[in-house]
């Protein structure tokens, strides 16, 4: 559903609802989900910024919900960027380590006249 289908009220509708799978995400740290649901975010925004924002009560609580969830899947994600970047670098450690040693049991053999 591009961002020219979605009427205003239903452009609320469908934030609300990626809202709710995007915490639902965040909680079981689904990171696939997460990026799938940012995808579809974009017709969602688009179809709210053609059509005038909202300013109703109940359109302000559901972008502080937005934000706040987004929030939430940013704390996750940067968790997760910490972990794979610590892993990476133990990665690192290890095959410097591995070359090390491949090097100096090619000098042995070498040595050794093997």
């Amino acid at each position: 559903m591009g961002a020219d289908t979605l009427t205003p009220d239903r452009a609320l509708i469908r934030l609300r609802q990626l809202a709710k799978e995007e915490r639902a995400a965040v909680m079981v740290g689904d990171t696939d989900a997460l990026c799938q649901i940012a995808s579809l975010l974009t017709p969602v925004i688009e179809a709210i910024n053609n059509n005038g924002i909202p300013t109703s009560s109940d359109a302000e609580a559901l972008f502080d919900e937005v934000l706040a969830v987004h929030h939430e899947a940013e704390a996750l994600l940067m968790n997760r960027m910490a972990i794979v970047s610590e892993r990476l670098k133990q990665c690192a450690t290890a095959r410097k380590m591995s070359s090390a040693y491949l090097k100096r049991a090619r000098r042995r053999r070498i040595i050794d006249g093997i």
